[in-house]
């Protein structure tokens, strides 16, 4: 009877907890434009076309939930959600600078997830998701032309690991 009753209090706080972090209109004012800003550079695609920016956002905004949950200065929780906000912003800024220049790039992508390069040349995408990254960061930086030359060296491991997964297709629909 004892147990039952302090597990039934011990829901209860939590349901209550949980409803107050829910339900808390200050951190949700304080944290609106970050996490605005967050959701403008996720749907613009920033987290493949402008990883660097976004990651670095996503930690700006994660030490700022902290510092509010840890009960620290409003100025440095401010602070945080500024440079955050920024970060982002610029994240989605240079995603859509690179969904134009890394086009070609993109639809070599997802011609190879249609194949399901992914599992049958494992090593290959590896190679091509390395170079995404790499040529998305490049034009992050403002460094165009090495951007879209290790670009073009990935979309070449994308088509060839769509060719080899295509292959592959071809040869199990054959023996069966």
């Amino acid at each position: 009877m004892l147990r039952t009753a302090v597990i039934s209090l011990t829901a209860a706080t939590l349901v209550v907890a949980g409803q107050t972090l829910a339900a808390d209109p200050t951190r949700d004012t304080l944290f609106a434009e970050a996490e605005t800003a967050k959701t403008a550079a996720v749907e613009a695609g920033a987290e493949t076309l402008a990883p660097e920016g976004f990651e670095t956002g996503t930690e700006r905004l994660d030490r700022a939930a902290d510092d509010y949950e840890r009960g620290r200065s409003l100025d440095r929780i401010r602070s945080g959600l500024v440079e955050a906000t920024s970060l982002f912003r610029a994240a989605e800024t240079a995603a859509g600078n690179a969904d134009n220049d890394l086009s070609g790039l993109i639809e070599a992508r997802q011609a190879a997830v249609a194949a399901q390069a992914q599992t049958l040349d494992s090593d290959r995408w590896r190679s091509a998701e390395k170079g995404f990254r790499q040529s998305a960061i490049y034009l992050e930086r403002g460094y165009r032309d090495e951007g879209l030359e290790v670009a073009e060296a990935a979309t070449e491991d994308y088509r060839n690991a769509e060719l080899t997964a295509i292959k592959a297709g071809l040869l199990q629909d054959t023996r069966v």
